[in-house]
């Protein structure tokens, strides 16, 4: 596990890989402007029962789950199953480190859209442009909540097999990022000037296009209908319900705009915990649902669109 900041990590190679992501992963309130979020002041308790099954569970053959873990670059693993933590390693990070969960931040995003839409303030049905007034007039304009939260916006901000999008200064997405913070300074505008000026490429609502920053635009319109930061959001609806044991970590702006896409920092036994939320096992740790069955049932139904452009499984996760 590395303790020291590796001497050649920049905010070019933070997370390319190798022995700088390593690090990076693990320590972003280093490397970023971070907010933290308060956990509650009682946290639940998960239950341990190891079952070794899962240990010897074969990966790749001739390689069990536990070698896996042991010998590949894997920070640290939890496998929770009925509620119980079945199996729990850390060969590369404390059980007490936060790590960087980059995309899987979309999901803490999504389900935060998904409790505000079910109580009436948010209406996905609507044009962002209608609730975001700096969006009036740009490439977002007519784009619907629906189109935004199904990655099918039109916007041009690709990254997933768009040459530049982690590298080239001139990309959308490169510059959305050194926008935020995670990428050398290119002389952006603040994020949300940023987010508005970005043109479309194709008419909303008909192709999946892996963008983060639809992600950035659906925390844009939850601070819009709310009047709190993000940051604040995440903390009531997320944080303050599900019991969790630490404080969580996420990445903005010099100026405040969240990293809503890929920013929250987490220990994996609270990642653990968020996962229960989506399971019957969330009535161990939150009263009351957080994460509704209408949600779930929306998330896993396929959007009317032509599935172009999907990610790979590993896209930028964890």
């Amino acid at each position: 596990m590395p303790h020291r900041k590796p001497p050649n990590l920049t905010l070019t190679n933070w997370d390319l890989g190798g022995e700088p992501s390593a690090w990076g992963y693990l320590q972003a309130g280093e490397l970023f402007t971070v907010t933290e979020i308060a956990p509650p002041s009682q946290a639940a308790q998960l239950a341990h029962a190891e079952r070794p099954e899962i240990a010897r569970f074969a990966v790749q053959p001739g390689t069990s789950l536990d070698e896996y873990v042991s010998s590949e670059p894997v920070s640290g693993i939890v496998v929770v199953l009925g509620g119980q933590i079945v199996f729990e390693r850390y060969p590369r990070m404390r059980p007490g480190d936060r790590h960087l969960l980059m995309s899987v931040t979309k999901v803490f995003t999504s389900a935060i859209v998904g409790i505000r839409e079910r109580r009436g303030m948010l209406d996905l049905a609507q044009p962002v442009d209608t609730v975001i007034g700096e969006l009036a007039g740009s490439g977002w304009a007519g784009v619907t909540g629906h189109d935004v939260t199904n990655m099918a916006s039109g916007i041009d901000c690709l990254e997933i097999d768009s040459p530049g999008a982690y590298t080239d200064p001139g990309h959308p997405n490169y510059r959305f990022e050194a926008s935020l913070g995670w990428r050398p300074a290119t002389g952006e505008p603040d994020t949300y000037a940023l987010v508005a000026s970005l043109p479309s490429h194709r008419q909303p609502g008909q192709v999946y296009e892996y963008t983060s920053v639809n992600t950035f635009v659906l925390s844009w319109l939850v601070e819009r209908v709310t009047g709190l930061s993000f940051t604040e959001v995440l903390g009531r609806e997320i944080w303050s319900r599900g019991a969790f044991e630490a404080p969580a970590q996420l990445c903005t702006s010099a100026t405040g705009a969240p990293a809503s896409h890929g920013g929250i920092s987490t220990t994996l036994r609270d990642l653990a915990r968020f996962g229960m939320l989506f399971t019957p096992s969330g009535s161990l740790i939150a009263d009351g649902a957080v994460i509704y069955d209408e949600h779930l049932r929306r998330i896993q139904t396929a959007p009317d669109t032509d599935g172009a452009g999907s990610p790979p499984p590993s896209e930028r996760s964890a």
